[in-house]
């Protein structure tokens, strides 16, 4: 739909390219009427010879190259949705045979990088719709100041918009406003990293093996004696073995990859696991009624090794409520008539709660 109201646009803006052919014939019939008249007739204000303007080229180049990148970007769809259908047809109903297949067919996905493209994809549409914002822009400022400046306010008030979300969801791994545009800036900003931390090592490496020469000529400058080439040898050995200490120390760097933000959020997670597992128990207590049994879901709250730390988010999530619901159902009837597991499951769930709400373990 994108691609159709852009190619209307498109034959719209063709027109400022070429001359109007009326335009055209009624300077040539003026030009005809001048000469055939002779001296005594002139024509004192003639038509002006076409003329392109600089936003007439503009506006074209930033539609046609918007309305190409749109229609590669479906053809590139296309091709995208049979790669993936090659993927996951054909596979053999025989079990080990299909796990082959399957291990086959994902090595080749990994090794040629369709997840990059595939994430790639977006992106191309993104940069088309940038174009055609700034085409219109320019097309409609060339017709009116007033309406130009408001659509140009409108259109940067929606760049701020999308890069901001972008900019947000890289700085801040919990932040769900990921997109492909996000994974190209970690990229960039991984490369940026590698780059500098290089020409750190290298440069460090080159200031060593200048201060180590500079030394040693130094050195036999003060004893007044000739530079032989052994003292030049020990220099750069030892400038050698300064650089490959330089360069253990230097840090590794994995290749990079297009799922790099999904390490951000392994490390996210890993470093605030007991946060996350705590939160995890709140969605399951909301959501309690999913489960045959809620009682293994009260056990695994019971035994939580976190419970103290994450007390205040736990009982304000109404996880405590649950445990007394199930402490309720357990004590139906008379201590002696009790059984064996509705008495550990009725100390436990009272241990607990005096855990939560005393703070003592």
């Amino acid at each position: 739909m994108f691609s159709a109201v852009l190619t209307t646009l498109v034959i719209e803006s063709l027109q400022s390219l070429q001359p109007d052919p009326q335009v055209e014939m009624l300077r040539a019939i003026l030009q005809q009427v001048q000469t055939n008249g002779g001296s005594s007739t002139k024509i004192q204000a003639p038509i002006p010879p076409f003329q392109l303007t600089g936003s007439a080229i503009r506006v074209n180049v930033y539609w046609f190259s918007s309305l190409i990148i749109s229609l590669s970007t479906a053809l590139f769809a296309i091709l995208a949705k049979q790669w993936v259908n090659y993927l996951l047809a054909g596979l053999s109903p025989v079990p080990s045979t299909q796990g082959r297949h399957r291990q086959y067919r994902i090595d080749g996905l990994h090794k040629w990088n369709l997840p990059a493209i595939l994430a790639f994809l977006p992106l191309l549409l993104h940069v088309s719709l940038i174009l055609f914002f700034v085409g219109l822009v320019d097309f409609v400022w060339a017709l009116n100041d007033g309406i130009g400046a408001a659509a140009a306010s409108l259109v940067i008030a929606t760049s701020f918009v999308y890069f901001a979300t972008n900019l947000l969801s890289y700085i801040y791994p919990d932040c769900p406003f990921k997109t492909s545009v996000t994974v190209i800036i970690s990229l960039l900003h991984d490369l940026w990293v590698i780059a500098s931390t290089s020409i750190s090592t290298k440069i460090q490496v080159v200031t060593m093996l200048l201060k180590t020469i500079i030394r040693h000529i130094a050195r036999v400058a003060r004893a007044r004696r000739r530079l032989a080439r052994r003292t030049l040898k020990r220099a750069v050995s030892e400038a050698q073995e300064t650089a490959s200490i330089l360069n253990s120390e230097k840090p590794k760097y994995n290749p990079l990859r297009i799922s790099s933000l999904r390490y951000q959020d392994e490390k996210f997670i890993s470093q605030n696991t007991s946060l996350v597992d705590a939160k995890v128990l709140v969605w399951m207590t909301h959501n309690v009624g999913r489960f045959s049994d809620p009682k293994d879901l009260g056990y695994a709250v019971m035994r939580f090794p976190h419970l103290i730390r994450h007390r205040h988010l736990l009982i304000r999530e109404g996880v405590s409520v649950f445990l007394e619901r199930l402490l309720r159902s357990w004590f139906n009837a008379p201590w002696p008539d009790l059984g064996d597991s509705q008495r550990r499951g009725i100390i436990s769930s009272v241990r607990t709660l005096g855990m939560m709400f005393s703070e003592a373990e």
